[in-house]
């Protein structure tokens, strides 16, 4: 009789060290499938927030910086321009890559009403390096034909720069492609749908001698 008492004991303590183990298993497994989770959130997340960074979207933005956007709220957000110019009520400033005057450049043209509404307003955003890119990945190197398979062009200038000629072509959405003689995009120009693109009072180019550094 004792040593059938001692058995059932035995099963039982046998048991529930068992259910524990599984228990502790299952606990694991979870918090594992938790921790999966939440790092797959946070790469999908930074993914996004990279894409969103260089999103050229047309008569609308390019990465942070949105036509019609207030001025100080771009000072605040690229910090002191690398160069510039203003002159009645328009400005033209620009930020290089790592403040190297040879490397990429992002310019940027606002305009200040001067009468009922004083603040300066976005209303061209031009960019020249190649991580810029449309949602169909158009953007600087991007070659001509690819981006007539996307947009309508039309002819707006011609301009030298350094013994080369380029030249640009706007879609009425609000996105303009400065384009090499080679058929090859140097820059975009994402601007303000209010009317055609404006021509800026201010020169909005540097010169292209950067375009294609990596």
């Amino acid at each position: 009789m004792i040593e059938y008492q001692i058995k059932q004991v035995s099963l039982c303590v046998f048991l529930i060290m068992y259910l524990s183990c599984c228990d502790t298993r299952s606990n694991q497994k979870q918090i594992s499938d938790s921790v999966d989770i939440e790092e797959t959130s946070l790469d999908s997340l930074t993914i996004q927030k990279n894409e969103k960074d260089w999103l050229l979207v047309p008569g609308v933005s390019a990465g942070q910086t949105r036509i019609n956007q207030n001025t100080e709220e771009v000072f605040k957000m690229l910090g002191k321009p690398d160069d510039g110019d203003a002159a009645m009520g328009k400005s033209v400033a620009i930020w290089f890559a790592n403040h190297d005057s040879t490397s990429f450049a992002t310019s940027i043209y606002t305009v200040r009403d001067m009468g009922e509404n004083p603040i300066a307003r976005v209303k061209q955003i031009r960019v020249t390096s190649h991580r810029f890119k449309t949602k169909e990945g158009i953007g600087p190197s991007s070659f001509l034909y690819k981006i007539k398979s996307v947009y309508d062009l039309k002819k707006v200038e011609d301009y030298e720069d350094s013994g080369l000629t380029y030249t640009v072509y706007n879609n009425d959405k609000g996105i303009a492609f400065e384009i090499s003689s080679d058929g090859k995009c140097v820059a975009v120009i994402i601007f303000s749908q209010e009317k055609d693109m404006p021509g800026t009072y201010l020169p909005l180019r540097v010169t292209n001698r950067h375009i294609f550094k990596k």
